[in-house]
């Protein structure tokens, strides 16, 4: 039993408290709406293609991902944040002060799959994905205290 229980509305809250809204740095903006919901495939094809030139990810993208609707990142975001892989994270959240270094659920496992979207290689496609990786800050005052910086679906690989 995990600790700390998120409702498909506690996390739609922590969204929309997050998109395009930074922390007190004034970075780390979150853009999980802008750039992983409901992405066109041009979006996400020029998207892979602008990760495959930049220097900073050194060929490490494989895929440039969205959620097809809103509502699938809220489904999945709750699934994520209730997985047993980020009970520890968690614990960790809840118990450190706030620091400049995110905290990553990376490629949790869904209970069940979701279609996405996703860029690779050379066309975009739409496919059942089983995991999704969240990167969190924490910020008091927003609910839950959190700021999800960006949240997307991954291939459940590095």
């Amino acid at each position: 039993m995990n600790t700390y229980v998120f409702s498909e509305n506690d996390v739609r809250a922590i969204f929309m408290h997050s998109e395009g809204v930074a922390v007190s740095d004034g970075r780390r903006i979150g853009h999980t709406g802008e750039r992983h919901v409901n992405a066109s495939n041009q979006f996400l094809n020029q998207r892979m293609q602008n990760a495959r030139s930049s220097p900073h990810t050194n060929g490490r993208i494989v895929a440039i991902t969205s959620f097809i609707t809103f509502a699938d990142a809220v489904t999945a975001g709750a699934m994520v944040l209730n997985s047993p892989e980020a009970e520890p994270i968690l614990v960790d959240f809840y118990t450190a002060r706030p620091r400049f270094e995110p905290w990553t659920l990376k490629h949790v496992e869904l209970p069940r799959p979701l279609i996405v979207r996703y860029a690779q290689g050379d066309g975009a496609r739409t496919f059942p994905c089983r995991y999704a990786t969240m990167v969190i800050d924490k910020k008091p005052g927003r609910p839950s205290q959190m700021h999800i910086r960006t949240f997307f679906p991954t291939l459940g690989m590095d």
